[in-house]
């Protein structure tokens, strides 16, 4: 019960970005395919990010999802019509748990798009460091393990957000600033 009222470390790490990060900022994070709260902070997405990504989907879901597609732009229509507060170019890094790797999940690409911050989540770099998930897809694993640690080796850790206890609330997250070489 204690650990339901205490500050969970997506919504800390929501309020220090937006204390600390100007609006349109280009921040990647860990997220899920729509409700990036579950991984990482819950950040508004600018307009254009908003429909960037509603295009993208609309595109992919019309090869599988053909029903589905009026559910999709249903949800994007309300969240560029309800987003309040400051928003963020959002780039999100959905996790692969059923074996594609995504090239473009690299600092290299990062960098290209001109990101300036990486957020990652404990609940999704966690999913590529136990052992049942590092048997069943080596190569993945392995792929997305070299990705975080290319964080910690290129970038500078701006701030750690803890949870209160290993149970929660929240995961840890981390805020790196991806680091440009002078030209």
């Amino acid at each position: 019960d204690f650990l339901l009222t205490q500050k969970d470390t997506r919504t800390i790490a929501k309020e220090w970005i937006e204390a600390n990060l100007p609006p349109g900022t280009k921040i990647v994070l860990d997220a899920g395919n729509f409700d990036v709260a579950k991984m990482s902070p819950p950040l508004n997405d600018t307009q254009e990010g908003l429909m960037e990504k509603f295009l993208e989907r609309k595109r992919e879901i019309s090869q599988t999802w053909a029903s589905s597609k009026d559910q999709i732009d249903q949800y994007f229509q309300m969240k560029m019509k309800y987003a309040k507060g400051k928003s963020y170019h959002l780039i999100h890094i959905v996790p692969s748990l059923n074996g594609e790797i995504d090239r473009k999940i690299s600092l290299e690409e990062f960098r290209k798009r001109k990101v300036d911050y990486i957020v990652v989540s404990s609940y999704a770099y966690g999913v590529y460091r136990d052992p049942a998930f590092r048997r069943r897809l080596p190569e993945v694993a392995q792929y997305y393990n070299n990705f975080y640690a290319s964080l910690e080796r290129h970038c500078e850790l701006v701030r750690t957000f803890y949870p209160y206890s290993e149970k929660g609330p929240g995961p840890i997250l981390r805020v790196y600033k991806v680091l440009y070489k002078a030209d």
